[in-house]
């Protein structure tokens, strides 16, 4: 499991201007998708993180067909937005992360 938090150093990430993992000329985390999805954790404890983004490189088919947040099932359009376009995955939570939690994308 990766790991999505403001100190990690993922210097060569596409937009991550101060290598601290966020993308901020897309204001997204970047992450890559492996054959069964992405699983990783994000630290929002000490930094609350505001309805965060995601972008997933190299997803496989179309949008997810689940996602959970800390083992919690998220719903399509009540708790996250999703699309697909030419194998990346963009995707918001409609939520403000305050908690560390696990996020698994399937």
């Amino acid at each position: 499991m990766g790991n999505c938090r403001p100190d990690d150093r993922k210097d060569g990430h596409e937009g991550n201007l101060d290598g601290d993992g966020f993308n901020e000329s897309g204001g997204c985390y970047v992450l890559k998708s492996g054959r069964d999805g992405v699983a990783f954790k994000l630290q929002g404890k000490a930094t609350p993180r505001m309805s965060p983004v995601f972008k997933v490189k190299d997803w496989q088919g179309d949008t997810p067909k689940a996602i959970t947040l800390s083992g919690k099932p998220l719903a399509v359009g009540k708790d996250f937005n999703a699309s697909v376009k030419d194998g990346v995955l963009l995707l918001q939570l409609l939520e403000d992360i305050k908690g560390d939690v696990e996020i698994v994308i399937k």
